[in-house]
């Protein structure tokens, strides 16, 4: 099965369509990359396009996101991470936050990765945002 309709079977079962967000419009994602500096994942692009901000066993935002998610966009996230100077931040874009508050983000090269606060290192997740989704569905 293809990567974007594992994600769509999955938010289709019963229960799960509460995790789907709306799908993000092409000029949301084109004024997101400007603003942020950077070039977004193709994969994750594919995905706010069909899904918005989404939860698949991991919340991942982008715009118009699921009710189950608080509505900080992409860019929101990441600017407040920037903002408050985390490590990585500046030259990638956050996608979500894991459970002790550290931003997951995705970098130039498309590794998915975090920087812990707790030990001060980074800590790579997965080589792609296709490889972290399917890991967390």
């Amino acid at each position: 099965m293809e990567f974007i309709e594992k994600i769509a079977s999955f938010l289709d079962e019963p229960g799960n369509q509460i995790y789907k967000g709306r799908a993000a419009l092409l000029d949301e994602l084109e004024g997101a990359q400007r603003k942020l500096g950077v070039i977004f994942d193709p994969d994750y692009i594919r995905f706010v396009q069909a899904f918005g901000g989404s939860f698949v066993g991991v919340a991942i935002y982008g715009f118009n996101n699921s009710k189950v998610l608080e509505s900080s966009s992409v860019v929101d996230l990441t600017n407040r991470f920037r903002r408050d100077g985390w490590p990585g931040a500046e030259d990638a874009y956050v996608i979500s936050i894991d459970m002790s508050g550290n931003p997951v983000m995705i970098d130039a090269s498309g590794r998915v990765f975090t920087y812990d606060h707790d030990s001060g290192d980074m800590r790579s997740m997965a080589v792609s945002f296709r490889e972290f989704v399917e890991a967390a569905l």
